[in-house]
């Protein structure tokens, strides 16, 4: 079946059920389709604005609601149909009592009943009018204008029907004059408030001559009661703050005059009411106890000790934590204030440790004076923990594999709440035609990691000091190995971290690697031609050009003896300087790709996450990372007396280290349009600059383009460098430039929809590429960007995503001309890319 006819199908579809979705509505009701709100005759979009209609329109394709049509398809009484059914057909019932049982049968009401009910869950319920929301939408409308300063707001609203059984509503509001403050008084009773309140008024977000907001008459109400229970007044709470607003309207004026009112305390003891001041409490005591549970017998404690005036009780065991630990986890300090924010941080502080299921935290008021003992209960987590798993897996160069992994963690290891990860991971596969050695499993990784994080910085000369510790400061030190046999070119990696992160506010976050190392042998390079194919089609043209002939194992010889000749001058007197560069180019990969690799880096990661919670809708995200490599090996490599290769480079164990400077920024922000409707964007540069030991960044540490998160109308590692059109297996370069938008929506339940467009490509600036197609020459290469359009399908179950994007190329930088820019008219749906990914790409 033609496309178009395809489509034509699904349109006489949507039109056949479209008559059956209004006869299926009673004679008296109406489907809302269209919601128009007009303030002072003009019309109003702001999201803010519209989610505060309740009844919304169904969600529509092409102008029809279609999610609607597909509830009202469902039957709204199965069990009641079935059992009607069955009366209504006795022989057909005795027929099916005679071919399945009565219990089967029963099994098919139940999945009849199933049936309808997924159908009503895809689908979406019709929305009718129903003037008694319709009128409270137009209540809410006119509150919204009246805690903007419009006091004197109208509204009304106006149901026109379009249609048999449809409706549209329109709200109209008018505003009227905003009213402004005119003054601002304090009546505040005890001396100890009024004095916390005179120095903060001046950060008061209630200013005289501005407009009147609701908004912040609460934010002045949270910013009193925070300010207040943070300077010991325990027995504050925000039911003492009360306004009072004395309106005034005079001729093309409205003026308010705001009263702030905070009493004294009040006090009920048996049947007497009484006030007194606000006092400030101080902490007393503070008591830690270390329990498996809450309820407990403090006389039946096993161990307890007294440290920096706290004390720790150990009710189950002896105490297995260092007693500095716990009193430099606890901001709550004898003699000092009581205060909200030192309860918060304490909580999080000891979560933040990954050493405590649970966390409570009392006080008890002494009676004899104004003061507080804090009881801190603690209930740890199992101290060791192992875990495994096997999979089997399939992919397109293994036939079948298996792959299994093994982890043992283990908690506060130095009695200091360190914790301890570690995991070994093995792989062994048959793979696809590409068997070496006869056996079955002929394909193996084999690898390992510990991780170790302690929650302080182990820093010296008290630079600690610098990040205090309700940033949750840790010091993590990472070792990992790992080994591959025919795979690639075979290789072993040994990598390590030692560094430090920090979190001063719950949206930032800092991260910094002191040493940062990798060392990845390649224990097969000799190999290199015959694993890559596209770089040995490429010398076989050059050798078939020059009239002679060579194969996989023998390329690496023929190339190198060519390049020798264009070293000493004598091979490009006598051929095309296109075939020299060619040559070069070919050589250059293969040293690039097959070379041995040693970084030693310095690394700043700076994250900005401005969410409050998970699912909101409307937030940004910025990441910047700066890596500088080998600079503390180039200061010492003199010193040290390193040797160098043939290359003028500097060796470590003959494999020359890496020397460069990287930098990456990428920023993502995401806007909710209406209900489950968004617009997320993303944009990414980053650039990684070779010098000193290094005249090309290496492979690990460079940029590719394409995939299922990047520009989704080429995959991994096939567009660019450039406009050179991705000559290699795997194309990369030092310098991408990326910028990605979408729109996403909803389809019918778990199903959402997404359109987007990718823009970007690579390219080389100052590395040792010899192709002059792949090097960035500034704002002129910007042409050369790379754009891919497409649409996708997400299942969606809230924290797990599966994700299917279709892209197109819609401007190929490869292509010459007009070529570069997508043929509609020739283009088929299979052209795509399909690319297949776990959650969203930004």
């Amino acid at each position: 079946m033609k496309l178009s006819t395809k489509i034509l199908f699904i349109f006489l579809s949507i039109s056949i059920s479209s008559c059956n979705l209004y006869r299926k509505i009673p004679p008296d009701k109406y489907l809302l389709r269209k919601n128009e709100i007009i303030v002072d005759k003009k019309k109003v979009t702001k999201e803010s604005v519209n989610s505060l209609v309740i009844l919304q329109p169904n969600t529509t394709f092409l102008g029809y609601p279609y999610l609607a049509d597909l509830y009202m398809l469902a039957d709204q009484h199965p069990n009641k149909t079935f059992i009607k059914w069955i009366k209504n057909h006795p022989k057909n019932y005795r027929f099916l009592k005679k071919l399945i049982s009565r219990k089967q049968i029963l099994q098919l009401q139940y999945y009849y009943r199933d049936l309808n009910k997924t159908i009503k869950k895809i689908g979406e319920k019709p929305v009718f009018i129903d003037t008694s929301k319709i009128d409270l939408s137009a209540r809410l409308l006119k509150n919204y204008y009246v805690n903007h300063s419009y006091l004197d707001a109208q509204s009304i609203y106006r149901i026109d029907t379009t249609g048999k059984h449809k409706a549209n509503v329109k709200y109209q509001i008018h505003k009227g004059q905003p009213y402004i403050i005119n003054s601002y008084e304090q009546h505040i009773k005890s001396p100890y408030l009024v004095q916390l309140y005179q120095k903060y008024q001046a950060k008061s977000p209630i200013k005289t001559g501005q407009k009147y907001n609701r908004e912040n008459f609460i934010k002045e109400k949270e910013n009193i009661n925070t300010l207040f229970r943070n300077k010991g007044v325990y027995h504050f709470q925000p039911s003492y703050i009360n306004f009072d607003l004395v309106f005034d309207s005079i001729p093309n004026k409205r003026l308010i005059d705001a009263y702030l009112n905070i009493p004294d305390r009040t006090i009920t003891k048996a049947d007497t009411v009484y006030t007194e001041p606000f006092l400030p409490y101080h902490i007393k005591d503070v008591n830690i106890y270390i329990s498996k549970t809450k309820d407990f017998d403090i006389l039946n404690k096993k161990d307890s000790v007294s440290y920096e005036g706290m004390h720790i009780y150990g009710i189950d065991d002896r105490i297995r934590y260092r007693p500095k630990l716990l009193t430099h986890s606890i901001f709550i300090k004898p003699g000092r204030l009581y205060s909200d924010q030192d309860r918060l941080r304490t909580h999080r502080l000891i979560m933040s440790l990954q050493n405590f299921k649970q966390a409570y935290i009392q006080y008890e008021e002494n009676k004899q004076d104004t003061t507080l003992t804090a009881n801190i209960y603690l209930i740890p987590e199992k101290r060791f923990s192992w875990k495994g798993s096997v999979d089997f897996t399939h992919s397109n160069i293994h036939d079948f594999g298996i792959k299994g992994s093994m982890s043992f963690g283990a908690k506060n290891l130095f009695r200091g709440a360190e914790v301890l990860s570690t995991s070994l991971y093995f792989m062994t596969a048959s793979s696809a035609g590409l068997n070496h050695t006869g056996d079955f499993f002929d394909v193996s990784e084999f690898g390992a990691d510990v991780t170790l994080k302690f929650p302080r910085l182990l820093l010296p000369f008290g630079f600690s000091k610098y990040i205090p510790k309700y940033m949750l400061p840790k010091t993590y030190i990472t070792f990992l190995s790992n080994t591959q046999n025919n795979i690639g070119l075979d290789r072993n990696k040994y990598a390590g971290i030692f560094g430090f992160e920090w979190r001063p506010i719950k949206e930032r976050k800092f991260k910094v690697d002191l040493l940062n190392f990798m060392f990845i042998t390649n224990k097969r390079a000799d190999k290199y031609f015959t694993i890559y194919n596209l770089a040995y089609n490429q010398a076989e043209e050059v050798a078939q050009e020059l009239g002679e002939n060579i194969t996989p194992e023998t390329a690496s010889v023929y190339i190198n003896s060519l390049v020798s000749q264009i070293k000493d001058g004598t091979f490009c007197q006598n051929h095309p300087d296109e075939l020299c560069k060619e040559i070069l180019s070919i050589k250059e990969r293969e040293e690039r790709i097959t070379q041995n690799i040693f970084i030693l880096s310095n690394k700043f990661d700076f994250y900005y996450d401005s969410r409050k919670h998970l699912l909101e809708p409307d937030f940004y995200l910025f990441n910047a990372t700066f890596e500088l490599a080998g600079s503390l090996l180039s200061v010492f490599s003199r010193s040290l007396s390193l040797p160098k290769n043939d290359l003028d480079q500097y060796t470590i164990n003959k494999v020359p280290y890496a020397e460069y400077f990287k930098t990456d920024l990428s920023l993502v922000k995401h806007w909710q349009l209406h209900k489950q409707h968004i617009l997320a964007y993303r944009a990414f540069i980053g650039y990684a600059a070779p010098y000193g030991n290094s005249k090309s960044v290496p492979f690990v540490s460079s940029y590719f383009a394409g995939g299922s998160n990047d520009i989704r109308g080429w995959r991994a590692y096939s567009l660019g460098p450039g406009t050179s059109g991705a000559p290699n297996e795997f194309n990369e370069a030092n310098f991408k430039l990326t910028t990605n938008i979408e729109y996403r929506f909803p389809i019918a339940g778990y199903f959402k929809g997404a359109l987007f467009t990718d823009a970007g490509n690579i390219w080389n600036i100052d590395n040792d590429a010899t192709d002059d197609k792949s090097k960035f020459k500034g704002i002129s290469s910007l042409k050369d960007i790379a754009i891919a359009s497409g649409f996708g399908l997400r299942i969606d179950f809230t924290y797990f995503i599966f994700r299917f994007d279709l892209g197109y190329k819609v401007y190929d930088p490869a292509k010459n001309g007009k070529d570069r820019w997508i043929d509609l008219k020739n283009t088929k749906l299979t052209d795509g890319v399909l690319n297949i990914g776990i959650s969203y790409p930004f």
